[in-house]
């Protein structure tokens, strides 16, 4: 289906890569050309809501980490809206620690935590005023 198929371009675009903020801010880095790749990536998938997640990893407080990964999906939502992808079907959610890939506190394992993840799925219903 188109959204699996969109989904996986979106897969392909983030695999080995990283969407980076200054440590412990929702200020994005310079040099985040991935958000170039995926803002060409999402746009032949018109018509799919895009929930742009984010994640820390499980250092400091949860409700801190709650709202450094919320705000950081909101900051990679209002990026790709610069760059031409329809704000109507972008949605920022912020997970927090709540969803490790590994639950150790390491090096490794807190890199592998930190993530902005893009899940797509079939636009909702036109939301009021659209047609």
């Amino acid at each position: 289906e188109a959204i699996a198929a969109c989904q996986q371009d979106i897969n392909q675009v983030m695999a080995g890569k990283t969407i980076n903020f200054q440590s412990g801010s929702a200020y994005l880095a310079e040099n985040n050309a991935v958000l170039d790749e995926v803002a060409a990536a999402l746009k032949p998938c018109a018509g799919m809501a895009v929930e742009v997640q984010g994640h820390t990893d499980l250092s400091g407080a949860p409700a801190t980490n709650r709202t450094l990964s919320q705000e950081r999906a909101e900051r990679v939502v209002a990026a790709l809206v610069a760059k031409g992808v329809p704000a109507e079907r972008m949605a920022a959610k912020g997970y927090g620690s709540s969803q490790p890939l590994e639950n150790i506190r390491s090096a490794a394992a807190n890199a592998k935590n930190r993530r902005t993840v893009f899940a797509l799925t079939a636009a909702a219903a036109a939301p009021e005023g659209g047609n």
